[in-house]
């Protein structure tokens, strides 16, 4: 059976056809096979004349341990932007003023320049300093601040 001749370029350019299918199909994917054909193209390049069936199971060979590595890289980086869209992490903790007082544990807080729902389970009456305990249903769960944190929260 007759060998057919592949070059360098063959695997740079199916590197790079296939990382710009990652960039256009969703998820990765593609990117760590382009990584392979890539870094395939490069031994091609300083190892002349390899036979297409030794390249061809370097590409797969170096495709393993790319998405084996690129695994772990995209599982860090995950971990790392665990709480982002998380909306209890985002506003637990942050002190608000009562809108009015509360009828039957419910009214709004001012937050910043907006006014949100919120609900608390004590009595609120107007312009009082409410600490956000969690959020549920873009309600803020809310409960009065005591004297201790109101002296933490103005520095004296």
């Amino acid at each position: 059976m007759p060998e057919i001749a592949v070059n360098y370029w063959f695997w740079l350019s199916l590197g790079l056809v296939l990382i710009i299918v990652e960039m256009i199909v969703p998820g990765v994917f593609f990117l760590w096979f382009g990584i392979g054909a890539f870094l395939t193209g490069i031994i091609a390049f300083v190892v002349k004349g390899l036979a297409l069936k030794y390249l061809t199971a370097i590409f797969g060979v170096l495709s393993v341990i790319a998405v084996f590595v690129g695994r772990r890289f995209v599982k860090k980086t995950d971990e790392i932007k665990t709480g982002i869209n998380d909306i209890n992490s985002k506003y637990s903790g942050k002190i608000v003023k009562a809108k009015g007082s509360f009828e039957n544990g419910m009214g709004r807080v001012y937050m910043g320049d907006s006014v949100w729902e919120a609900q608390c389970s004590s009595d609120v009456s107007d312009r009082q300093a409410l600490k956000v305990v969690s959020v549920r249903d873009s309600v803020l769960i809310v409960e009065p601040l005591d004297t201790a944190e109101k002296k933490d929260e103005s520095g004296k």
